[in-house]
């Protein structure tokens, strides 16, 4: 007789399958339960993507505003900044050529300022 037992630890004693199974019912509920709380929590994540969607495009329009108005801002210092030295250089030039004519004034009929004297290289 002592043959005949299993010595198997994995097989559990046969229990009868109403111990070990759901009545139809239980499963039907359960699985209608899992359903309704995976679709709560569908909608919940449909309802998060939505508002970080939202959030994103926020986002995407404040930097388009904030590169325009440097774009802007960067096009108008340049511009500002090209008129003030384009008026430096003519202040500069209008200074230069009373300094020469001064010289020139001043030369007492020597060699005007810019004008070279072809002696003086020969020597």
């Amino acid at each position: 007789m002592a043959a005949n037992i299993n010595h198997n630890s994995n097989v559990s004693p046969p229990l009868s399958t109403y111990q070990h199974l759901m009545s139809r019912s239980q499963e039907l509920s359960y699985v209608q339960a899992l359903k309704t709380h995976q679709m709560t929590r569908l909608d919940h994540i449909r309802n998060e993507t939505q508002k970080l969607d939202n959030h994103l495009t926020a986002l995407r329009k404040d930097v388009q505003l904030l590169e325009s108005q440097r774009r802007r801002t960067t096009a108008d210092k340049w511009t500002t900044q090209v008129t003030a030295l384009r008026e430096d250089n003519r202040a500069l030039r209008i200074e230069c050529h009373c300094l020469s004519m001064e010289v020139d004034l001043y030369a007492s009929g020597g060699m005007p300022l810019g004008v070279t004297d072809e002696n003086f290289y020969k020597n």
